[in-house]
C-alpha cells in the first residue's frame, strides 16, 4: 500500500543495447563493482540484496538501496531497462533520527524536517544517480 515510500522504480531506453543477455551481464558487473553483488539471475533480470551496512563506498550509485530488480523488456521501439530498488534501511535509518531529534529539542516539526532532509533529499537525488549509473552500465 504505502510501499511507495522505500521503493524507486525507473526505466531507461536502451537505443544502442545489444541483446538482453549481454545489458544484464554488464548491469551485473556493474552492481558488483558498486558494492551489490546480484545473488540472483534470471533469463531477463538481475536481483541483489545486501545490508545497508555492508554496501561500498557511500557515495556509490546505489548506495542507500539494500535490494532491488533490474530487468529487461522488449517494447516496440527498442529495449528498456526497468528497475525497482528498495531503500527501506535507509528510511528507517531516516526515521530513528528525526524520532531522536524530535524528542530531543521536543519539537515535531524538527522531526518531520529531519526526516524529509535525510530521507527525501536522498531518494531526491538517487533519481538521476540511478537511471545514470544504470544507463552507463548498459551501454558500456
Amino acid at each position: 500500500m504505502l510501499d511507495f515510500l522505500w521503493h524507486l522504480s525507473g526505466s531507461i531506453v536502451l537505443t544502442s543495447a545489444p541483446t538482453k543477455d549481454e545489458i544484464l551481464d554488464r548491469v551485473t558487473t556493474a552492481l558488483k563493482d558498486d558494492g551489490h553483488p546480484a545473488n540472483k539471475r534470471g533469463e531477463d533480470f538481475v536481483e541483489f540484496q545486501t545490508s545497508l551496512w555492508q554496501t561500498g563506498s557511500r557515495t556509490a550509485a546505489m548506495a542507500g538501496f539494500d535490494s532491488g530488480r533490474i530487468w529487461v523488456e522488449q517494447a516496440s521501439y527498442g529495449l528498456l531497462l526497468k528497475y525497482r530498488l528498495r531503500s527501506f534501511q535507509l528510511l528507517v535509518f531516516s526515521l530513528t533520527f528525526a524520532i531522536f531529534g524530535a524528542v530531543l529539542f521536543q519539537t515535531s516539526f524538527l522531526g518531520i524536517f529531519m526526516f524529509s532532509v535525510l530521507y527525501g533529499g536522498n531518494l531526491v537525488l538517487a533519481i538521476d544517480r540511478v537511471a545514470n549509473f544504470l544507463k552507463r552500465a548498459a551501454d558500456a
